[in-house]
């Protein structure tokens, strides 16, 4: 046999190879996405977030921002699902907790997309700001007075949930920095995993100096 044709040969092996190894990465990448496309349309078709000025029943129990003094500001949250953001307010140079109630709504509509799905797993992560982290003790409550709870709940259709979270203030905080941590909302269910399906949404909260309660 020829130098050439064993050349020619091997070539033709290699690209052969190279072909099945793309085929294999592309048919599983396909396969996956198509297995959570087939019970997914969008993160919105499964669970909605709300606001005060966006709730479709007019709720007006959503958390409003801290001001100077101690006083209420406007509500803390608004928008709604990917176009919602948060302003918890001012804080002052002290070391003491200032829990929110009712940040935002977590309602999940009354059919999902998939009926073969009975419950979906919301949760919530904390993301730092560059330089610090204010926040602490998200959790998710049934919609009402009631603030704490975990950070996450497991929702059948129809249910109406609230983000709760704490703001930690503290004495090494920069005096008039603005603070620009995230919550991070996930969903998922049997087949889609956890970070598949997420919202993230930013958090703004100044320090404003001070000793004020």
């Amino acid at each position: 046999m020829s130098r050439r044709l064993l050349i020619l040969l091997a070539v033709v092996a290699v690209a052969l190879a190279t072909a099945a190894v793309g085929f294999s990465l592309a048919s599983f990448t396909s396969t996956s996405a198509t297995q959570i496309g087939a019970s997914a349309s969008q993160m919105s078709d499964w669970v909605h977030l709300y606001s005060e000025g966006t709730d479709p029943v007019n709720a007006t129990i959503y958390a409003h921002q801290r001001t100077i003094e101690g006083g209420v500001g406007a509500v803390a949250a608004t928008g709604q699902d990917t176009t919602l953001q948060v302003d918890l307010g001012g804080f002052p140079d002290k070391n003491s907790a200032f829990p929110f109630v009712t940040v935002f709504s977590v309602v999940t509509p009354a059919q999902f997309p998939d009926p073969a799905v009975t419950q979906v797993t919301v949760s919530a992560t904390l993301v730092d700001d560059v330089t610090d982290q204010p926040l602490t003790l998200p959790g998710f409550t049934a919609f009402g007075p009631i603030g704490g709870g975990p950070t996450s709940v497991a929702l059948g259709p129809g249910q109406r949930y609230q983000f709760n979270v704490t703001v930690q203030a503290r004495k090494n905080l920069v005096r008039g920095q603005v603070y620009w941590p995230h919550v991070l909302v996930d969903v998922a269910w049997s087949g889609v995993p956890a970070g598949y399906f997420r919202y993230d949404i930013p958090v703004s909260l100044t320090d404003i100096g001070g000793n004020d309660h």
